[in-house]
């Protein structure tokens, strides 16, 4: 059993590269690569594009269905790896495994999104031109989420869009790491459970 389980493992982590570098290739346009680029989309596309239908995955410009398809593989693969290692998997482990990674998926959009407000807030320090095709790439994606902030913590209150920026991406990164604690404890009780 567990030579059949690590066998399944082997396969999902060659899986996982294959897709990873599927999706560095879409990055860059140009010329068909050939043979070997067109078997790499035959095996990864079909498998990616069963997330691609789901909306909420795309932002903007920003299309997040690939993290959710890696999502998906790393808690198949934490599965079986528990099942090669102890013989057995509680729905609390389960449980777990999937908030886990969940939670993963969900701090990394957090994390991307400080990155984005800060690169940001630094292109108005430095006098950025607003009519950049750069800085107006970043509004687009920021300026929703700094503007929602700027709702909810100062109502109807004028902030100047640099200084919400900093206050943005100081709460992403602080939901990041209180997150980042509960769900340390979250899921460790969770794997702990009897059942």
């Amino acid at each position: 059993m567990q030579t059949i389980l690590r066998i399944l493992n082997a396969v999902l982590t060659t899986y996982m590269i294959l897709l990873f570098i599927r999706v560095l290739l879409t990055w860059f346009r140009g010329p068909s690569l050939g043979r070997p680029v067109e078997l790499l989309q035959a095996v990864t596309d079909p498998y990616l594009n069963y997330f691609r239908r789901f909306r909420f995955l795309q932002i903007g410009q920003m299309d997040f269905s690939p993290i959710m398809g890696f999502i998906v593989l790393g808690v198949l693969q934490n599965i079986i790896q528990t099942l090669a290692r102890y013989g057995k998997v509680s729905v609390g482990i389960v449980l777990a495994i999937v908030l886990a990674g969940l939670w993963s998926a969900f701090s990394f959009i957090l994390f991307f999104f400080a990155i984005l407000t800060v690169v940001r807030s630094v292109m108005y320090l430095v006098g950025a031109n607003a009519y950049s095709p750069y800085a107006q790439t970043l509004d687009n994606l920021t300026m929703p989420l700094a503007d929602w902030v700027r709702k909810m913590l100062f109502r109807q209150k004028f902030m100047p869009p640099n200084k919400m920026m900093m206050i943005t991406a100081g709460l992403l990164i602080v939901a990041v790491f209180l997150g980042n604690l509960i769900m340390r404890y979250l899921t460790s009780f969770l794997a702990q459970l009897p059942f």
